[in-house]
């Protein structure tokens, strides 16, 4: 109203009621209509707010990570039996899910996908699942543990300080994840600048910083997730072919390059006629 140049990014997938209320809104409103520059954290999120407004216009501006933050050497503080390749040296492959433990981010996924795998193992040695996160979801979490006879092989280690994380990303071979409503995952996107395949749901934004086959997996459903799990469990030479393309993948989402973006996007609002 005061001719002041704005731009909007929508960071939330759209699905429900999120769509429902940004709809209405337009059709009362016709928000969608006002010289605002519209953008989105994902393509996948872009395309819902075209979808709602139907514009055809909606820029990405995603998220952003410090790659060197991951990728930096073990620090002082660290044992050796803690540094990169550990689990290679122990025998020993760990599977990462980092994430808040609500019923939308699908902890209970990472829980029963464990005796899947052991079962498309076979008589192969057994992984280790560390489950990285608190919320209302821990003590559901604790208790399916228990009913599928898993807790000596998944550990639900709550909240943990960055630094800790840092160092259990060290030691893992994989990030595993099970939402299918990310945005766009900054979880994932750390997970890849610490050099980890993803497997993830080929749902939301995630497609966006992982490419099926080059930095990890996209499945279409939980039974091709605990699959893809299974199969870089087996195979080292696949998890170091795609652990090279990771970092390579989180420098596209390093700030240099999003504030870079962020800068574009301004001048473009600032370009646009302000009724």
């Amino acid at each position: 109203a005061r001719g002041i140049p704005t731009l909007l990014t929508e960071h939330s997938v759209l699905k429900g009621a999120g769509a429902w209320a940004l709809a209405a809104a337009h059709r009362r409103y016709h928000w969608g209509e006002w010289p605002t520059l519209l953008s989105a954290v994902s393509g996948y999120v872009a395309r819902e707010l075209s979808q709602v407004t139907g514009r055809s216009d909606v820029e990405v501006l995603p998220n952003g990570v410090d790659p060197t933050e991951w990728t930096g050497a073990p620090s002082d503080s660290d044992h050796s039996d803690d540094t990169v390749g550990e689990n290679e040296r122990d025998g020993v492959v760990r599977i990462v899910a980092t994430m808040r433990l609500t019923k939308r981010k699908r902890p209970l996924d990472v829980v029963r996908a464990v005796p899947r795998v052991n079962a498309a193992l076979g008589g192969a040695p057994r992984p280790i699942f560390q489950l990285i996160g608190g919320g209302p979801e821990h003590e559901r979490v604790m208790r399916e543990a228990a009913r599928l006879g898993v807790t000596d092989q998944i550990e639900i280690l709550g909240w943990r300080p960055r630094e800790e994380v840092k160092r259990l990303y060290r030691r893992a071979s994989l990030f595993a994840l099970p939402t299918s409503k990310e945005a766009l995952s900054i979880a994932s996107l750390e997970a890849l600048a610490a050099g980890l395949p993803v497997v993830a749901m080929d749902h939301g934004g995630i497609g966006d910083i992982v490419e099926n086959g080059r930095e990890g997996f996209l499945a279409a459903d939980f039974d091709e997730w605990v699959a893809r799990i299974a199969e870089l469990v087996r195979d080292a030479p696949l998890r170091e072919k795609l652990s090279a393309a990771t970092r390579a993948s989180a420098a596209r989402f390093s700030w240099d390059a999003v504030i870079a973006r962020h800068l574009q996007l301004y001048r473009a609002a600032i370009a646009r006629p302000v009724a």
